[in-house]
């Protein structure tokens, strides 16, 4: 019996927006030297001072019995785009173009190919606007929520 669908969410999400979207897609921390101008991140904000909580999980009994879980699970993502140009429209406008070709993703596949009862959406999202060394940065960091049954 399965304990979690959480190992199993990561790894769709990732290999479902690597395939799709238009920059990389890093699992976790960005931990390579390449200096990417825009990337996303699953399981981390982006946030190198942060405090690095990349999921939380809960489940609850489903019905009587130890048959079945419900589980929800809560994904802290980021989408960043930085413009070398320090134009922060640019910046802001680029970041929420990356942000929608995520959702665009998840519209599309809400099950995350996992079997039904699955659904996947965003449920929540802050923008940063920073500048930074290769120039001013946009930064959505956005939760996706997955309901799920085990």
């Amino acid at each position: 019996m399965v304990n979690s669908r959480l190992p199993t969410i990561i790894d769709n999400l990732v290999s479902g927006l690597d395939a799709l979207i238009s920059v990389p897609v890093y699992d976790g921390a960005v931990v390579t030297g390449d200096a990417a101008m825009s990337w996303v991140t699953i399981v981390y904000d982006s946030d190198s001072e942060g405090t690095f909580e990349t999921a939380s999980v809960e489940q609850d009994w489903a019905g009587i019995g130890a048959k079945a879980k419900s589980e929800e699970v809560t994904l802290r993502c980021a989408a960043v785009f930085v413009d070398a140009d320090s134009n922060v429209k640019a910046a802001r406008d680029g970041v929420y173009a990356l942000f929608g070709e995520v959702e665009t993703h998840l519209r599309g596949n809400i099950s995350l190919g996992l079997p039904s009862p699955t659904v996947a959406e965003v449920r929540t999202y802050s923008y940063f606007q920073e500048p930074g060394q290769m120039g001013v940065e946009g930064r959505i960091v956005f939760e996706v929520l997955i309901r799920s049954r085990i």
